[in-house]
């Protein structure tokens, strides 16, 4: 059963200003901005190359404090090339800096290491973002979300063993340091969680989208595995939440929820063509 991590949302306070900020300074192609009613807007925003983009809006299903979500890692080939571009855009921008023995160093790694060199950025609520420097890979590729932890071994054991995700590396410096990547399988985005990896409280990330191409099989798999998913439901046009799959078949219409150890949540999505856009 394939995963694909596709939607992070973010709680933003101004949904035009965040969208002005998106799709102008940050240089994010816009796919999606459906408003049906006063009550429900969407807006979805795809960094350059990248297989998982960005949702915003109103009446969107987060709880999430504006500005909460911290550390998305946009993989880039050439950082001083895209830290220069986003600077021209306006954007208050951060690097590039590197970590050697003493911490934190300005420049670029003097090696010129894949995943050495950074900068970063916050957009107008404060959601952060990290660029990461891997030679070859697309422009602003959305490679990783940090969730927020309790305990990064019980999380880890959660993860693989309930949701039959694979573990993409492990690191761990001292006891103040440790870092966990897990992929879902067949997704081009993963999530990295652990000690000393997010200032936000365990449980406070909502929302991420896993889409799937048979949302009745997915769910029916992952409550065999012990995972407690929430039954199916759907939203019309107009936005209006109603229990079971989209009869229609609809792609990015049929939904389940469930939440990991910590009350971080998911939302398992059908969607059975290619593509990133909701029709």
């Amino acid at each position: 059963m394939n995963m694909k991590l596709e939607l992070v949302v973010l709680p933003v306070t101004d949904v035009d200003r965040a969208k002005d900020f998106y799709t102008g300074r940050a240089g994010f192609d816009l796919l999606v901005d459906h408003r049906p009613n006063d009550d429900f807007r969407v807006v979805q925003a795809n960094p350059l190359g990248s297989g998982c983009s960005v949702v915003f809006g109103t009446g969107v299903g987060t709880d999430m404090t504006p500005g909460s979500v911290k550390g998305l890692h946009i993989v880039v080939p050439d950082i001083e090339a895209a830290v220069d571009a986003a600077r021209n855009r306006g954007v208050d921008i951060d690097g590039p800096f590197h970590f050697g023995a003493s911490g934190r160093a300005e420049g670029v790694d003097p090696e010129r290491r894949d995943y050495g060199s950074f900068a970063a950025f916050d957009d107008p609520d404060g959601n952060s973002w990290l660029l990461q420097e891997i030679a070859g890979r697309p422009d602003w590729k959305l490679e990783v979300v940090v969730v927020p932890v309790t305990d990064a071994e019980a999380a880890k054991s959660f993860y693989t063993d309930q949701l039959g995700w694979s573990v993409h590396s492990d690191h761990q410096s001292g006891d103040e340091f440790r870092v966990v990547q897990m992929d879902p399988p067949g997704s081009p985005c993963s999530v990295v969680f652990g000690t000393g990896v997010h200032p936000g409280a365990p449980g406070s990330m909502h929302g991420l989208h896993l889409v799937v191409t048979d949302l009745v099989a997915a769910r029916n798999e992952l409550v065999g595995r012990g995972v407690d998913v929430g039954e199916p439901f759907h939203f019309s046009l107009a936005g209006e939440r109603s229990a079971g799959v989209d009869h229609s078949g609809t792609d990015y219409s049929s939904f389940a929820e469930f939440r990991d150890l910590d009350g971080n949540t998911y939302l398992l999505q059908q969607v059975t063509s290619e593509g990133l856009s909701v029709p």
